[in-house]
């Protein structure tokens, strides 16, 4: 099951072709920008397919930010990310940070894609020790506020499996005898 709500931007209230809606209306994700926008894309506008499904986002609306969401986490456990990006105007860089809420943030990469095709991404991340709520935050690197276009992010805790095998020993009596019958006086490790 993946962490994240709504984590392909599907669950949004968008009946044209893009919109600049309130955070409050992307169910599970947040901004950083000041206005609380995050903007929507439909699949096709301005000649951008979606990577997946009907909808993704810009992660710049109205000014540089970042979309984020907090998920809880089990300190130990390794989570498998993934996410596809592309360029809108031309080459354009985004940052994946992990980290605890409210930081220091882990800058897992910069991913660079042009304006013509999707790159997808993937990596894992161990949750370090008491980290029991974190941050995945996508940023743009680029100053620009129309930059930056992602769709499918999905962060999936592994779960281990732990099987226990109980071995009884009982103590018993063992005759063992060798009969050496090839007439060859010593024997090499690793001969047969």
């Amino acid at each position: 099951q993946d962490l994240l709500l709504n984590n392909d931007f599907e669950d949004v209230p968008v009946s044209g072709t893009n919109a600049q809606l309130d955070a409050s209306l992307v169910n599970g994700w947040n901004t950083t920008a000041t206005d609380n926008k995050i903007e929507i894309w439909r699949d096709g506008f301005l000649d951008h397919p979606a990577y997946s499904g009907t909808f993704f986002a810009e992660l710049n609306a109205t000014q540089p930010s970042a979309l984020y969401q907090d998920v809880e986490t089990t300190p130990g456990e390794i989570i498998k990310w993934g996410f596809a990006h592309r360029g809108r105007n031309t080459d354009e860089t985004m940052q994946l940070k992990i980290g605890p809420v409210g930081g220091p943030y882990e800058v897992i990469g910069d991913f660079t894609d042009g304006k013509t095709a999707w790159g997808y991404y993937s990596g894992e991340y161990v949750v370090p020790d008491g980290q029991i709520n974190t941050r995945f935050l996508f940023s743009a690197n680029d100053g620009n506020a129309a930059a930056n276009l992602i769709d499918a992010p999905t962060f999936k805790a592994i779960v281990k499996q732990t099987d226990s095998i109980v071995v009884v020993v009982e103590s018993c009596k063992t005759d063992l005898e060798i009969t050496k019958s090839d007439g060859v006086p010593n024997y090499q490790r690793g001969q047969n």
